[in-house]
């Protein structure tokens, strides 16, 4: 079963609906794979170009903070969301 980034702090809190899924399958598991890109291209490509991490914790902070500016004023474009942060 994989639970998908953002969604998955409020699965843990009881407010959202746990789907399950194929895993490694991208015809079924689309979003989960596309927020998994997002995070590679947006976040992971650029972070390890510009900094050098000696810690996770260190690669944990910044995540962190992305993953905030990503759930809260990121602009989204799926079909789902048209546009609305989710």
């Amino acid at each position: 079963m994989t639970t998908c980034g953002p969604c998955s702090s409020k699965i843990g809190e009881g407010q959202g609906n746990r789907w399950r899924g194929i895993s490694r399958s991208p015809q079924t598991n689309g979003l989960c794979e596309r927020f998994h890109r997002t995070v590679k291209e947006e976040f992971f490509t650029v972070a390890f170009r510009q900094n050098l991490y000696l810690s996770v914790d260190q690669l944990q902070a910044d995540l962190d903070r992305y993953l905030n500016f990503y759930n809260r004023e990121h602009c989204h474009q799926s079909y789902l969301t048209k546009g609305r942060t989710p």
